[in-house]
C-alpha cells in the first residue's frame, strides 16, 4: 500500500497539482508511517463519484492528502499577497 501512496503523490507532483516540497513532505509523511506500522485512527477518505455521458468514475482521496494541499495553497496566496507585511513582523509561513 506504502508504494502505490508514494506513485500517487509522485504523480500529483508530476502533474503539477502538488508542489515538489508539498510532494516531499507527503512522501515523508507515507515513509513515517509505513515504519511506524498504523497510525492511530484509521484514514478518512473523500470519496467522489462523477457520472458523465455514461461512464462513471470514482475518486477517493485521503483527507490528509487535501488538508496538506489546502494548507499549501493558503500558504501559497498569503505569501504572494503579503510579504513585506509578514516578514516585517517575522512571521514565517
Amino acid at each position: 500500500m506504502v508504494e502505490s501512496e508514494k506513485f500517487q503523490i509522485l504523480k500529483l507532483v508530476q502533474d503539477d497539482k502538488v508542489s515538489a516540497e508539498e510532494g516531499a513532505r507527503l512522501l515523508q509523511a507515507v515513509e513515517q508511517r509505513g515504519a511506524g506500522g498504523s497510525t492511530s485512527a484509521p484514514a478518512k477518505w473523500l470519496r467522489v463519484r462523477v457520472q458523465a455521458h455514461g461512464n462513471l468514475v470514482n475518486i477517493n482521496l485521503p483527507i490528509a492528502l487535501l488538508d496538506m494541499c489546502i494548507h499549501g495553497l493558503i500558504r501559497s496566496y498569503v505569501q504572494a499577497r503579503y510579504p513585506m507585511k509578514l516578514d516585517s513582523h517575522g512571521v514565517t509561513i
